[in-house]
């Protein structure tokens, strides 16, 4: 076996680097957390940097050290006392003030330290390098006294002398709780669910071992800032117990990734109910990859009902001319397909079935007859149950088509980490920048251990954090990141699947149901893209009262993380919204690439499924509208820029491709395709759509029928007409003219609805101003079929038959004048002031028409 080129060695930039005995006989198995008293480095500043030119770890140390100071403005712990997380200290007490403000709008790890002038106080946010200050605080009125450690911890022997004048290094340990322990080197124990792990190491420049604290009333407050420096292990190192950090392998194909992969899927097996017990009926044909020694060709096998375990495929197809099964070489397939025939990724695929002893591969393009409609009409119903079933599904997530293969040909030195993208902290981990250490355990058994800078926020001891992405800094979903999170078929591929492996750009990933981890050791929640979510919250009372409502057209008067609530959580309307930013080879697939999705929660949950909507949230359903902000054209275009030519050897080579894209310059084109959908289905657009939360207590439209005509075989997939007949308010709609507005209204409405119009309806005479979102284009006359008090469909009266209308576009209302007056002076005028109790003109009492939409 050949040896390792340099220039791929981990840590390289170290190799020729010894480590100090200071640092080889740190116990990181032992290491107090950052609350506690820290452990004893070198004696003194000067030590540890003499030591730095020479050992890798004391220079990761000093490079800690020096950024702490930069970003905390030079620690002084004689003139500039640090202030135990004061704003926490605050809020508890009840107090409100700017500092609490501040905080609470930054959503990721803070400073808060006293100046020199013990009058103001910074806020420091870690994460985005941006700080206040607020002059004049007045800590006595807070009952705030400054303090440092009251106890001197006694002195470990042998390292050093203990100096109350000169401030010296201390180590300290960043300790969090995993979900799902490491097994790679024994079976998990009862007690390894509540083992802290090891995540960083920290450094202080103190006199005493002690955090500096502050007193709060009765209530000592430490104040903590995290770890600086990352820690990774290797699968079956005996740290791997205690230390969740991984090291990825720069080829995915490598006999490690392979060990990797055999202990997930172990590891699932044995403690997660993720896969049937019993093999599942096979799907109609598969890939019969054989039992030799070596395989040499595979062959199309039809299972005629045969049961037996194999692996699903998800991939683009990418407009490359690949292999794929046709009427004409039907036969041939059947007798053997020579492995240098099959695309990269489908030749990986089958390397990955063979290695974890599954016979069978379902690939769509080889496994359903192309160009074949009655076999396609025949297959696709059938999708669904393919990923459902499937014992794992291998995701070529990073791969423009199936060319690329499943494994990167060459991850690059470099990649940002996923923790990094969630705390907001800038900066990528090098390859060559790792620092390894032969450690010893506290049993004295041999471990290799690897540091990088990486900060981490705080955990404490007493009460540790779960370690997953989202319980700190923001929730990320890292395949969201990669080129096959951009094709429409794959959104249900990744929902069906109970088990999916994940080749990213950078590493890869393991998503089940109850485990979602990258190759680096970074933990996701495993419901952040769940087909049981969606399930469950199709289960919702659709009459709940929404969280979501407007007092004003403003962005203030919205609840913050409103979309966060009910089935917009990981339900339907997220579904939706993430589907439809998604692209389609084929137009017309835009119903059949959700089909197999929407045929499984149509059985889990008994619902009516109307043309990517559903019958028990109808109300909710219909009030989609087009997302022109600039947010969603910015994350619609990052396919576009990634897919620009470089030097990246990981971007796939565009000429050979075949595939056209937009121009990411252009602005983004909205249009409805006409026939593919009825005009209230998000369906008939070719554009990113995004729900409003209507008032689920207030809901004054009622469907009384509906019909819809399918095209072909699968009920869930393309249709050739529909309508729905709602009994609803229905009021003409006009545009509402702001040149005789103020000059604030105008600004207004220019930054705040820069895609929307400003329409208005009579009630009793009165005018009820409003927005409009258009579908397409603007088009008056129209009306406004209210849905709540508040949502309306704008709709434009249809030239096939008298009293049908089709949809333009959703409008939201408020109240009238009139209606504002009476409500300030009623008795529920506190309760309606409150943004979860706003509504719009429309009321209970109010007439209501039958309403046909086609």
């Amino acid at each position: 076996m050949s040896s390792e080129p340099a220039f791929a060695t981990l840590g390289r930039n170290h190799l020729h680097r010894i480590i100090c005995r200071i640092c080889a006989s740190i116990p990181f198995d032992r290491l107090p957390s950052e609350e506690e008293a820290a452990y004893p480095h070198h004696a003194t500043l000067d030590d540890l940097r003499s030591s730095s030119s020479k050992c890798a770890l004391c220079a990761l140390l000093i490079q800690s050290i020096n950024e702490q100071e930069l970003l905390l403005k030079s620690e002084k712990h004689r003139s500039g006392a640090l202030i135990g997380d004061f704003a926490a200290s605050l809020q508890a007490q009840g107090y409100s003030n700017p500092v609490i403000s501040y905080v609470e709008s930054v959503k990721r790890h803070q400073d808060v330290r006293l100046l020199p002038d013990r009058k103001s106080l910074e806020v420091l946010d870690l994460g985005r390098r941006q700080s206040a200050t607020f002059e004049n605080v007045n800590l006595a009125k807070y009952g705030v006294v400054l303090g440092g450690p009251s106890v001197q911890p006694p002195q470990p022997p042998g390292v050093g002398t203990l100096s109350r004048s000169t401030p010296r290094p201390w180590i300290y340990g960043n300790w969090w709780l995993l979900d799902q322990p490491d097994e790679s080197s024994r079976p998990a124990q009862t007690e390894d669910y509540y083992r802290p792990q090891l995540l960083g190491i920290g450094v202080r420049l103190t006199e005493l071992p002690t955090p500096h604290a502050c007193k709060m009333y009765d209530r000592q407050v430490v104040h903590r800032r995290g770890s600086s420096i990352r820690i990774f292990t290797e699968l079956g190192d005996p740290t791997a117990q205690y230390i969740p950090g991984r090291i990825r392998e720069l080829f995915s194909g490598s006999l490690k990734s392979r060990d990797l992969i055999r202990f997930w899927v172990r590891k699932c097996n044995a403690g997660h109910n993720c896969q049937q017990k019993e093999p599942p009926v096979l799907p109609t044909r598969v890939l019969d990859v054989g039992s030799p020694p070596t395989i040499e060709s595979v062959r199309l096998w039809e299972t005629n009902g045969a049961k037996g375990h194999y692996i699903a495929l998800s991939h683009s197809w990418g407009g490359a001319d690949i292999l794929t099964t046709k009427a004409h070489n039907l036969r041939a397939h059947k007798s053997a397909i020579p492995l240098e025939y099959l695309p990269q990724t489908f030749y990986d695929t089958v390397r990955i079935a063979y290695g974890l002893g599954i016979r069978y591969v379902w690939i769509d393009s080889l496994c359903i007859i192309q160009g074949d409609k009655e076999d396609w009409e025949r297959e696709a119903p059938k999708m669904s149950n393919v990923y459902h079933n499937a014992y794992l599904t291998v995701s070529a997530s990073h791969a423009l088509n199936a060319l690329e293969g499943c494994f990167p040909r060459f991850r690059m030195f470099k990649y940002t980490p996923m923790d990094n993208l969630s705390t907001g902290i800038s900066g990528e981990w090098d390859h060559l920048d790792f620092v390894p250490v032969d450690a010893s355990t506290s049993f004295r058994r041999r471990a290799k251990l690897y540091f990088h800078k990486g900060w981490m926020p705080p955990s404490s001891i007493k009460s540790p954090t779960v370690y997953r992405n989202g319980n700190f800094g923001d929730k990320c979903d890292p395949i969201s990141l990669e080129m096959l999170s951009s094709r429409a078929w794959t959104l249900q591929e990744r929902l069906l699947s109970p088990r999916i492996l994940h080749f990213g750009r950078d590493q890869m990933y393991w998503e089940c149901q109850r485990c979602f981890m990258a190759e680096d050791g970074s933990r996701f929640d495993p419901t952040t893209f769940s087909l049981e979510q969606v399930i469950q919250t199709q289960t919702l009372d659709p009459t709940e009262e929404s969280k979501a409502q407007y007092l004003a057209f403003t962005a203030e008067a919205k609840v913050e993380n409103s979309w966060e609530e009910g089935r917009f959580k990981g339900g339907w309307p997220w579904v939706v919204t993430d589907f439809s930013r998604r692209r389609l080879t084929v137009p017309d697939d835009k119903l059949p690439a959700l089909s197999g999705l929407a045929s499984i929660i149509a059985a889990r949950t008994g619902d009516t499924y109307m043309c990517g909507l559903w019958k028990r949230h109808i109300c909710h359903d219909l009030c989609w509208k087009v997302d022109r902000s600039q947010e969603t054209e910015m994350s619609m275009r990052v396919w576009d820029m990634r897919l620009e030519p470089s030097e990246d050897l990981n971007k796939p080579n565009l000429a050979s491709s075949q595939v056209v894209f937009r121009d990411a310059s252009k602005p983004l084109e909205v249009q409805r395709v006409p026939g593919r959908a009825p005009s209230w289905s998000w369906a008939s657009m070719d554009a990113p759509v995004q729900f409003e939360q209507i008032q689920g207590n207030f809901i004054v439209a009622r469907l009384v029928s509906h019909e819809i005509q399918p095209l072909g075989k699968d009920k869930h997939g393309r249709v050739s007409s529909g309508f729905i007949v709602l009994h609803a308010p229905l009021v003409p709609m006009t545009r509402r003219d702001l040149k005789a507005s103020t000059e604030w209204i105008r600004t207004s409405y220019d930054s705040r609805h820069p895609f929307e119009t400003p329409v208005q309806i009579f009630k009793d005479g009165e005018i009820a101003p409003g927005f409009a979102t258009f579908d397409v284009q603007e088009f008056f006359p129209c009306f406004a079929a209210f849905i709540d008090s508040a949502c309306a469909l704008v709709l434009k009266a249809s030239s096939a038959q008298n009293g049908e209308f089709q949809r333009i576009g959703l409008a939201t209302f408020i109240r009238t004048q009139s209606q504002k007056n009476s409500l300030a002076k009623g008795p529920d005028a506190p309760i309606m002031q409150s943004s979860k109790h706003s509504q719009g003109p429309i009321q209970q009492s109010d007439e209501r028409s039958f309403v046909r939409i086609v």
